[in-house]
């Protein structure tokens, strides 16, 4: 699998000469598996695995066609995962992993709650970030996550083959286009601090 995979390292040093307290570090990933509008998303916490697939057995939002003229898959769907290998370390030193896995839909596509939706301001970026919604609402466990249920950091933790797992396949939820964050926080970033993240996207 290694020679079918794209890795990415980022590194983040604080040069400034205060600490930055309470701060994200997250991986923002916007998959669009062929055809953008019939994608589901889910992840693994044991292995801090976001992961991207079809909606159903053809990649198309009818049969295998796509808005805009963008070419499918028709019938041949890959899976994309987002492997989070390394998180950023806290003040401490200590690696954090990926804290949370949340997603937000593009508002011109099926209708979503606006509270899912893009951000457009500084506070709905960090909500994203820290694990909630765009409102600042928690996600939720349950249908689409959106105020459902008991708060949860993760979205989407169960198998879509899992009949009685939590994932969008299960929820049956509405065509989308949808984008997901693994985020690791809260941490401060002492100056003179370095910080990094690798992550490899399998296909």
């Amino acid at each position: 699998e290694i020679n079918n995979m794209t890795f990415q390292r980022y590194k983040l040093i604080n040069r400034a000469v205060e600490s930055i307290d309470s701060m994200f570090f997250a991986m923002w990933v916007d998959p669009d598996l062929g055809c953008f509008t019939d994608d589901y998303v889910g992840c693994d916490t044991s292995r801090s695995l976001a992961y991207v697939y079809n909606e159903d057995a053809l990649d198309g939002q009818t049969g295998c066609a796509c808005p805009d003229g963008v070419f499918t898959y028709c019938d041949e769907v890959p899976i994309l995962g987002v492997d989070y290998f390394r998180g950023p370390l806290d003040e401490n030193g200590d690696e954090l992993g990926m804290s949370s896995f949340t997603y937000y839909n593009n508002g011109g596509v099926g209708g979503p709650p606006p509270g899912t939706t893009d951000p457009s301001v500084a506070q709905e970026y960090y909500n994203y970030l820290s694990g909630s919604c765009a409102d600042g609402s928690p996600f939720t466990f349950g249908d689409d996550a959106y105020q459902d249920g008991d708060p949860v950091k993760y979205a989407f933790t169960d198998a879509p083959n899992d009949p009685t797992g939590w994932s969008m396949c299960t929820a049956d939820l509405p065509f989308g286009d949808r984008r997901t964050i693994q985020a690791s926080g809260p941490f401060r970033l002492d100056p003179g601090a370095i910080n990094e993240l690798i992550i490899g996207a399998v296909w």
